[in-house]
């Protein structure tokens, strides 16, 4: 018997596991959908988390959202990032793990999940 090797690498900490499942992203309707399921997003999750969909596995810091998506007249401490990424991910609801986030490091946050169909 052979033991199972991941699809990952297991010793590198930004290795993940590949996201299963399908992801659309209507920027037209301003609509996300997770397996045909709709996910119900303010204007501002909404681009907030297309922002991060189209840099997969890429790490976007709070001052680049703020700059990008929330606009340039909030300042760069504010917790306005923090606040919109914890409402996106109560809505992601099982696949909220798919929007990363690495305080520690202070790298910012990142899509983890499925890409674009």
């Amino acid at each position: 018997m052979h033991p199972v090797q991941p699809d990952f690498d297991v010793n590198r900490p930004d290795s993940v596991p590949p996201a299963s499942g399908t992801l659309s992203v209507s920027y037209d309707e301003k609509i996300i959908r997770i397996n045909g399921d709709s996910v119900r997003l303010t204007r501002t999750e909404f681009r907030l988390l297309a922002h991060l969909v189209e840099r997969p596995f890429g790490w976007v810091t709070a001052a680049e959202l703020i700059r990008d998506v929330l606009g340039t007249h909030h300042r760069p401490d504010t917790p306005l990032v923090r606040v919109h990424v914890h409402a996106v991910r109560r809505k992601l609801a099982q696949h909220a793990s798919w929007l990363e986030s690495d305080p520690h490091r202070l790298r910012g946050y990142r899509w983890v999940g499925p890409s674009q169909s």
